[in-house]
C-alpha cells in the first residue's frame, strides 16, 4: 500500500482527541468524556478490523480501462 494513502486513512484517528475534547469536555464531566472517547475508539477499531478484508477484496477486482470495449 502506498504510504501516502495510509496517511490519509489515519487522519480521523489523529483528529479524534481534539474533536472529543472540543465537542464534549465542556458539556460533560471527565468520566463521561472519557467513556465517549474510549467507546468511539473501540467502535472505530472494530469497524476497521471488520471492513479491511472487504477493502482488500475489492481492490483485487480487475478494472476495465475506458479505452477497452465492454464485454
Amino acid at each position: 500500500m502506498d504510504p501516502q494513502q495510509r496517511q490519509y486513512g489515519d487522519q480521523p484517528v489523529r483528529r479524534h482527541p481534539y474533536f472529543c475534547t472540543i465537542a464534549f469536555y465542556s458539556e460533560y464531566g471527565f468520566g463521561i468524556w472519557l467513556s465517549i472517547f474510549l467507546s468511539t475508539y473501540i467502535i472505530k477499531f472494530i469497524v476497521s478490523v471488520c471492513s479491511t478484508p472487504f477493502l482488500y477484496a475489492a481492490r483485487s477486482f480487475p478494472v476495465r480501462r475506458e479505452d477497452e470495449p465492454a464485454a
